[in-house]
């Protein structure tokens, strides 16, 4: 009788079968914050974050708003919500509610949202 050993590698590859999930979401499922009135721009608001059971490409997640109001606010690649280059007014808009996209970078993509209810604060 003949036998014959051999080693065998085994690569397994992670598959996207998982989103991204906002980490400590209040139980009602929305961030409260609030702004200054006439705050500038880049002024830090929250920095949100995600979990992704996914790994390597598939846990790495990109930020994005839905509406910026026209550019009140912004999101780095980070996950921080920033004001944006338009001043904002109380008297225009005394509170803003943003939904914020998580999406990771699997194949195909999977994302997940949450909402910031931002409250602008009277200055005068």
């Amino acid at each position: 009788s003949v036998s014959t050993t051999t080693s065998v590698t085994i690569t397994i590859t992670d598959e996207n079968d998982n989103a991204p999930t906002f980490n400590n979401l209040p139980a009602d499922g929305i961030y409260d914050e609030s702004v200054a009135e006439g705050t500038g721009n880049n002024y830090d608001i929250i920095k949100l974050t995600t979990s992704d059971l996914d790994s390597g490409e598939n846990d790495n997640i990109d930020y994005s708003l839905l509406d910026n109001f026209d550019n009140r606010f912004k999101i780095t690649s980070g996950g921080m919500i920033r004001t944006g280059s338009t001043v904002i007014d109380r008297e225009t808009h005394s509170s803003f509610l943003l939904t914020v996209v998580a999406t990771d970078n699997g194949t195909p993509p999977l994302s997940t949202s949450a909402l910031v209810h931002v409250t602008i604060t009277d200055v005068n």
